[in-house]
This record gives structure tokens, sequence and C-alpha cells, in this order.
């Protein structure tokens, strides 16, 4: 084999080598996610992202965000840490009742990622029930997933939606 042939022998290696790389880094799959708690009220006062793996920080997780206004006729939720994982994202102020949180869990080579959309009301929103007074709490959603000892990355995009008038 001449020189012209063994550099189209490593352009082809090289080339197929590359594309595989590629292929198995853009590698993601969704993950499926069961309901905990979908937008209560907490009293976390900053954004918060939590991967929970265990009873004990279950416990305390659930003691500082809703005790003790939901511990009075809600009980901790009850999670099987053996083969579940609860992942938990806290909006954050202000707090808005129109707020939505929309986790989407996915994995790929690096770990979980776990995208989070935080939807809040604009311009020309009204809600009418109760009062929420700013700086008295925040939603949360929290949710769970097959068990895992992954590295979990978190981000979140916020979304503003304006109202008609």
């Amino acid at each position: 084999m001449g020189r012209a042939g063994v550099a189209v022998a490593i352009l082809t290696v090289l080339t197929v080598t590359t594309f595989g790389v590629g292929q198995a880094l853009s590698f993601e799959s969704s993950v499926p996610v069961k309901g905990v708690i979908d937008g209560w009220i907490t009293f976390h006062q900053t954004p918060l992202n939590l991967v929970i793996n265990d009873a004990t920080t279950w416990a305390r997780v659930w003691n500082a965000s809703f005790c003790p206004d939901a511990c009075t006729y809600v009980s901790l939720p009850r999670i099987d840490f053996s083969n579940t994982t609860v992942l938990a994202v806290f909006a954050g102020p202000p707090l808005d009742p129109g707020v939505i949180i929309s986790p989407h869990v996915s994995r790929n080579l690096l770990g979980l990622l776990v995208e989070s959309t935080v939807t809040i009301s604009g311009r020309g929103c009204v809600y009418f029930g109760p009062l929420y007074v700013p700086g008295e709490g925040v939603k949360v959603t929290i949710v769970s997933i097959q068990k895992t000892t992954l590295p979990v990355t978190f981000a979140t995009r916020t979304i503003v939606k304006d109202c008609r008038i």
C-alpha cells in the first residue's frame, strides 16, 4: 500500500472515530418522573434545587419547607429510598400565584440533567383567592425518579407570560 492508500485509510479511521464520538457525546434519553408535590407554597426564600436519596434528608427538607403549616394537615409523603431518588425545584421569590414549575429529567453521558421551566405571570394577570403576601413563601415542585447515584445538574429558565387585559 502506497502513501496515498495509508493516508486514505488514516483519514477514514479518523472520520469514523470522530463521528462515533460525536454520536456518543450527544446521547440523551428522557427519564420518567412521578409527581410528589406540585405547586405547593414553601418557606424557602431563595431558588433551590435538591437531590434527596435518604429518609433523614427528606424529613429535614419537608419540615424546613412546609412546617408548621402543611404538617398540621398533611403528613410527610412516604418514599421508598431503596429504589427512589427525589428531585426538588424551589422557584424562589417573588411569590406569584400563577407560577408553574415544569421539570424535565434526561440522562446523558455525564449524568442526569434536570431542566426546569419556571413560568411566572407578567402584565395584566389577576388572581382571585387567598391573599398572597410577598416574602411569605414561594412555589416548589418535587418529583421522584428511579434511584440514581449519577451526578445531577440543574438548569432553570424563566418565562414571563403576559395575560390579556
